[in-house]
């Protein structure tokens, strides 16, 4: 687990602070009545590793400009992608797109499970299953490897 480092209050400070910044919010959004829901949650995760072997074909397109015609090549790229302690949640409750947006996590800071870093706050319990968490993995490393391969492309340079 990674304990909170921040208290409620802390956070509720940076909450005020980061919406302080911001312009053309509705009238009455900083109520006290919407900050006083913030709680800390403990969700479970699924850390993830592996290796994903690879072997890619795929066609870049090149413009030169506006008059010219279309440049394709086709391109084969072969290779392993290693990957390290990807997260995904284990609640089905909390959503992924918000999950995602919150990492990377400081893995420096793991630790074993303890109960005594619960009170005050809320932990949701594992409702998603590791091959659920898995499959969604999976294809966030698939895209990552595909991602990879093609920057390894090198488009020819734009002349005057």
């Amino acid at each position: 687990m990674i304990r909170f480092t921040l208290s409620r209050r802390a956070a509720i400070e940076r909450y005020e602070a980061e919406l302080a910044t911001k312009r053309f919010l509705p009238d009455g959004f900083v109520a006290e009545s919407r900050i006083v829901s913030v709680q800390g949650v403990y969700v479970p995760f699924w850390l993830n590793s592996g290796v994903v072997d690879f072997d890619l074909t795929f066609r870049a397109d090149y413009k030169r400009d506006s008059k010219s015609a279309s440049v394709y090549t086709y391109h084969h790229r072969v290779g392993t992608y290693e990957y390290h302690r990807i997260p995904a949640d284990g609640s089905e409750r909390m959503a992924d797109d918000m999950m995602d947006s919150i990492e990377p996590y400081d893995y420096t800071k793991l630790e074993p499970f303890s109960t005594s870093a619960l009170p005050g706050f809320v932990a949701e319990r594992y409702t998603v299953s590791a091959e659920q968490a898995n499959a969604r993995v999976d294809n966030c490393v698939a895209q990552s490897a595909i991602n990879a391969a093609k920057s390894t492309v090198a488009y020819p340079t734009r002349t005057p």
